[in-house]
């Protein structure tokens, strides 16, 4: 496998073996940011978007 392929592989593992944030972690930052539905919001970082999916259901 060639370097620039790794990547792909790599990030899938990551997100099948990575647990989901639990539900209070979310709910906390809710709390504390008192983001509401009609808000719009900017996930930076790396990663597979997990807390971007929970923040988008509420």
């Amino acid at each position: 496998m060639q370097k620039r392929e790794s990547f792909n592989s790599g990030a899938k593992i990551y997100d099948e073996s990575r647990p989901p944030y639990p539900d209070e972690v979310i709910d906390w930052i809710i709390d504390r940011t008192k983001v509401s539905k009609s808000d719009r919001l900017l996930e930076i970082g790396s990663g597979t978007g997990q807390a971007t999916f929970m923040l988008a259901e509420i």
